[in-house]
């Protein structure tokens, strides 16, 4: 598998491990995070860094990047109050969202 790289700020780049295709922000992540910010989530995303989630989906990750089957999501809690959800789903043709996962339960 050939590994493009994306020059991300002068000082830095990441190996790329799949095509996102088209990629799309919902408006309630572009209104909570600065455009860095998801520049940087995106990047991490596509060079397999996928956050928080057990070793079978990230081996589901790793299979489908490496194949071309199946969705590759991350799960990034480092994103305030929401978990940062990225999926990128790969047929017909590749395709990649963002968005807020859910809300964290009230308690009290």
């Amino acid at each position: 598998m050939s590994r493009r790289h994306i020059n991300t700020t002068p000082k830095a780049t990441i190996a790329v491990l799949f095509d996102m295709g088209p990629v799309r922000v919902t408006e309630e992540v572009r209104s909570l995070l600065p455009t860095k910010s998801i520049s940087v989530a995106f990047g991490r995303h596509v060079s397999g860094d996928w956050g928080h989630m057990g070793w079978k989906d990230e081996c589901a990750n790793f299979v489908a990047a490496r194949i071309g089957v199946g969705p590759i999501v991350s799960v990034l809690p480092e994103y305030g109050v929401h978990d940062l959800v990225i999926r990128t789903t790969r047929s017909p043709r590749p395709a990649t969202t963002m968005a807020l996962g859910a809300r964290p339960k009230e308690t009290g």
